[in-house]
Formats: structure tokens, sequence, C-alpha cells
């Protein structure tokens, strides 16, 4: 028997999404309508008639790794306009969850590892965090669905590490950037680039900083995808997908 297709939604550009492309309206109906149409849009490409999606209220996990500077500093402070109402809808409406301590593309990771053996998953989400496992990979921001093979995995976590991320105040290593980043991990095998990125931060950085920062690096830059996420205990991952109503002029 096959298995059905899930889509595990990470929600939270989906927010910023709708709110810019709505920006001239004052108008809250309009922002939920697109977002609505948006949802129907990617499980019709995805070929998923149920899914679970994650939000993100809190991003304790990686504050509690960062001790000398703030995370994801060289965000905007402002939020824009219905930021709040839309992420309600998507929780009210759509019954997205958002968990306390982690942020939503730590839980798609959380599920991916749940749910993989009961169904066919797409993972939905323009965020190249949640490239660095296999999965099947839809961008709903460029609506295009790609396959992350177990190289090409390997290779967008030890890329993300050596050049870590200025958006979220991840420093990755000293003079190191995209291109650097590229000729240093361009053919090796998956297991090789750790080995590679390890000696790459003790030659720049000497054995004692160098191991300090690639240990930070790593945890700010992995997903969590396995416990200690704790979920409540009236609350198994199961619970959390939904099937989603099409309208009747759609898929």
């Amino acid at each position: 028997m096959s298995r059905k297709r899930l889509c595990v939604i990470d929600g939270d550009s989906l927010i910023y999404i709708h709110s810019w492309k709505n920006k001239e309206s004052n108008n809250l109906d309009d922002y939920l309508s697109t977002m609505r149409s948006h949802i129907e849009e990617i499980l019709q490409s995805t070929h998923c008639e149920k899914y679970i999606g994650f939000l993100t209220i809190s991003r304790r996990a990686r504050k509690d790794i960062i001790k000398d500077r703030e995370y994801k500093k060289g965000r905007a402070k402002d939020k824009p306009k219905f930021f709040y109402e839309l992420r309600n809808y998507l929780r009210d409406e759509f019954g997205f969850y958002y968990h306390d301590y982690y942020e939503a593309d730590d839980m798609c990771k959380y599920s991916y590892d749940i749910l993989k053996n009961a169904y066919n998953i797409v993972i939905a989400s323009p965020d190249k965090d949640l490239k660095q496992f296999a999965c099947e990979f839809y961008d709903y921001n460029k609506m295009v669905g790609e396959t992350i093979t177990e190289e090409k995995a390997a290779y967008n976590l030890w890329y993300q590490v050596l050049i870590g991320d200025t958006t979220d105040n991840i420093l990755g290593l000293r003079g190191v950037g995209p291109v650097k980043a590229s000729k240093i991990l361009d053919n090796l095998h998956p297991e090789e680039m750790p080995i590679k990125v390890f000696s790459e931060y003790i030659n720049v950085l000497g054995l004692r900083e160098g191991v300090k920062s690639l240990s930070e690096n790593i945890q700010l830059v992995l997903l969590f995808g396995n416990p200690p996420v704790v979920l409540p205990d009236d609350l198994k991952i199961n619970n959390l997908i939904k099937e989603f109503k099409f309208t009747q002029d759609s898929w």
C-alpha cells in the first residue's frame, strides 16, 4: 500500500510574503484571502491534501547558545502590517503549531524525522536551513520544487557552518565567504566535509578558539531533528496533522 503524501510547512515566511504583497491595502481580509490561496497552491503543487504547519514565537533554543551577542541581530525589529493577525490566522484557521522553545524550522525537521516512515513528506519553505537534510523540498516563494540528496544536504550544512548568516548574527569562520566556502567543499565526499571544515577552523583560529567557534556555529546552524524536543503530554505529533478543505473549483 502506497504511503500518503504529507506537506510539512514552515509558516514563518508566509506571514512576511503576504504582508508585503498586500502592503498597500488596509483591509485585513485581503491579506487573509491571498494567504489562504497561497496555502492551497502549495498543497496543489506538492500533491498533498494533508499538512502539518509550524510557526515561531520563541528563539530561546539558540539564544541559550549565544552568550556574547544578540541572536538574529541583523533582522528588522518592526513587525510588518497585520503580522500578529496573520500569525493567529495560521494558528486558528489552519492549525499551525508553535513551540515555546524551538523555531518553526526545527519543528519541521523534528516532525520529518518522526513521520518519514509513515508518509511521503514534502518540506515547504523558502528557508535554506531546511535544505540541510535529504528530503523532497518545495520553495513556496519561488514555487519551485527540488530533491535534496544526501550529498547536497551535507554540502548545504557545512557551507552554512563556514559562511555563517549575517541576518541571524551567526558569524561563521573569519575570512570565509561563499566563493571560498565552495572551494573548500567542492569535490569532497560528505564524510570528508566535517573533517575539512574542522581543519579550516583550527588553521584560522587555533585549536582552542577554533573548537569553540566551530561548536557554536554547528549548534546555531544545525536543526534540532531529534529529542530533546518536548511536546505537551496531551499532544502527539500525529495530532498536528490537518487535512486541507479545498475550494470546489480547485484540485
